[in-house]
């Protein structure tokens, strides 16, 4: 089922082939013994959160499906009593980003988006002929931390640590994958 054939079966075990892979996360969905999972960053959150008072979280906009239960408000609350100074959707950083993109397109007939890490893996590990066509711009997660760190540097003189909060399995590596 992977679509880069990342997955090796050996001895009678699957296992992911790092080199190959790119992070997309169909094994994990697909798996019928829910034998692959997602590290989890739990542990360095809350070890963040318990040695610095100036955490934001840059959260998907995808947010309430994840917790149908609950209204986003809730949500905030309730992320802001877990220690976090400030919860901001991500998709400050995708606004300005698309900014970014109409300035490009601009000056160039071709261009690769560079928002999906998983996008920039599959180009980079398996069309590295097209690795030139890839904006080198900023992911929405990316450029939205950049913005945060600017603004409460600006108005509250603070300097501050970010926690990305979201779905997508390839965020938690794309600092390596992006161009």
């Amino acid at each position: 089922h992977c679509t880069v054939k990342a997955i090796q079966i050996k001895e009678g075990h699957a296992r992911i082939v790092p080199e190959r892979c790119i992070l997309c996360g169909k094994c994990i969905s697909i798996c019928p013994q829910n034998a692959k999972q997602v590290y989890s960053n739990l542990d360095d959150v809350k070890k963040l959160l318990s040695h610095n008072k100036n955490v934001v979280v840059s959260i998907a906009p995808t947010f309430p499906v994840i917790f149908p239960d609950f209204n986003p408000s809730q949500i905030v609350k309730a992320l802001k009593q877990l220690g976090f100074l400030a919860v901001e959707e991500t998709s400050v950083g995708a606004s300005y980003v698309s900014k970014e993109y109409k300035k490009l397109l601009s000056k160039k007939d071709f261009i690769i988006t560079s928002d999906c890490p998983s996008l920039v893996n599959l180009v980079m590990t398996y069309h590295p002929e097209l690795k030139d066509s890839l904006a080198n711009i900023d992911s929405p997660m990316n450029a939205h931390a950049k913005l945060l760190k600017k603004a409460f540097k600006l108005k509250q003189n603070k300097d501050i640590k970010v926690v990305f909060v979201g779905p997508c399995i390839a965020k938690m590596d794309e600092n390596s994958a992006t161009p």
